[in-house]
């Protein structure tokens, strides 16, 4: 994958909490896929899904996954991922330093109409990157959404 997208991303991680729900690597593995939202388990030591059973978080990062791929980069990075085990991403909402075309997606879209203004999102932006986030979601991993 020498020269792709995939190959020069820095698909590294951060943190605020945005659930998904899915089956598939799960499903695969014989166990059964984790009902979102999860909870921190009755004692306080670990996490589990809303029907009780243990979560445990298995991530990769991936900082760039909205900015940097294209939505066929991003569905082979989510299968790779998934069929090695992993059922939690970090990503970056609005990655600023290791894209390509920071902060704009890989189309050119910037997340802002007026740079770095907060108050004026740019629709086709947020529907690209909502687009990802629920493949995603729909493979089953949980997402952990770093806004900026």
């Amino acid at each position: 994958m020498r020269g792709s997208a995939i190959g020069r991303r820095a698909v590294i991680g951060g943190a605020v909490a945005a659930a998904a729900s899915g089956a598939a690597a799960d499903a695969q593995q014989g166990r059964a896929s984790p009902r979102f939202p999860l909870r921190i388990a009755q004692g306080g030591r670990y996490l589990e899904d809303s029907a009780g059973q243990p979560f445990l978080l298995h991530g990769d990062t991936a900082w760039s996954l909205i900015a940097q791929l294209n939505p066929e980069e991003a569905e082979l990075y989510l299968r790779d991922r998934q069929s090695r085990g992993f059922n939690t991403l970090l990503v970056n909402l609005i990655e600023h330093r290791y894209a390509s075309r920071a902060p704009a997606n890989i189309r050119g879209d910037a997340p802002f109409t007026r740079a770095n203004d907060f108050t004026t999102p740019n629709e086709a932006y947020f529907v690209y990157a909502d687009s990802i986030l629920r493949r995603a979601r729909d493979l089953g991993f949980l997402v952990l959404l770093a806004p900026a």
